[in-house]
């Protein structure tokens, strides 16, 4: 594996790799509603500090999500819909949604796996 300099000041070089593709699924009331609230904007957060291209797959059947998912980061990634995988619309739901990322995701493309409601920092694409 070839290292190339990360142009960052004490940070690990970078590894080369592309683009990064972000899975976040979110249905159902509550989901929708902290994922619109919180992980949305967190995901800009980091998104603005991102110098690489990103496509998110957002998992969802929830149109106002939708909208917002576009308002908020629709300016600095893809934003792709994908429907909500069965069987349960729980834990095994949300597990082939980051099956169904892993096997969308081109070569050298980094992949981040997430959850409705999860909290990121804003340096969470920068390594």
């Amino acid at each position: 594996m070839r290292r190339e300099p990360s142009g960052r000041r004490g940070g690990a070089p970078a590894l080369g790799l592309g683009a990064w593709l972000v899975c976040l699924p979110a249905w159902g009331e509550r989901c929708a509603r902290v994922c619109a609230a919180e992980t949305l904007p967190a995901l800009r957060a980091a998104l603005d500090v991102l110098e690489r291209p990103a496509r998110v797959l957002l998992y969802t059947d929830d149109a106002a999500l939708l909208a917002r998912a576009v308002e908020v980061i629709g300016e600095r990634a893809e934003v792709v819909v994908c429907p909500v995988p069965g069987p349960d619309r729980a834990f095994v739901s949300l597990s082939n949604c980051h099956r169904d990322a892993m096997a969308r995701a081109e070569r050298a493309e980094r992949v981040l796996l997430l959850t409705a409601d999860m909290a990121l920092s804003r340096e969470v694409l920068a390594t």
